[in-house]
């Protein structure tokens, strides 16, 4: 439920972006921390791209790993494995930099 007003967002800023041209493509960015399901966010882009510049787009979410801090050591990195641990030091003591992101990646016009 929660996806369907951040996609609403997500089509208009691509409609916006568009400047009247037709829209082939639309590239989501989605953190893997957010929580949102990928199927739930096609289901609304299909509804929601009916009747805009968005109508016949194709829909690609890229997805992004969780990106921490080490308090300890400063290393950022990835966490695929989501261990929340660094992996220089062996610290838990983290901060998040990046994955909770849903953005718009990107738009392809013809």
């Amino acid at each position: 439920m929660h996806e369907h007003h951040a996609v609403q967002n997500l089509v208009n800023q691509a409609v916006e972006k568009a400047e009247s041209k037709k829209v082939v493509k639309v590239c989501f960015g989605l953190g893997e921390l957010v929580g949102f399901d990928d199927e739930s966010i096609g289901l609304y882009f299909d509804q929601m791209k009916s009747g805009t510049l968005l109508e016949g787009a194709t829909l690609e979410i890229k997805h992004y790993l969780p990106k921490l801090q080490c308090k300890d050591c400063s290393l950022i990195f990835e966490d695929p494995d989501r261990k929340f641990i660094c992996p220089s030091c062996s610290s838990t003591s983290l901060s998040l930099k990046s994955g909770k992101e849903f953005f718009l990646e990107s738009i392809e016009t013809e």
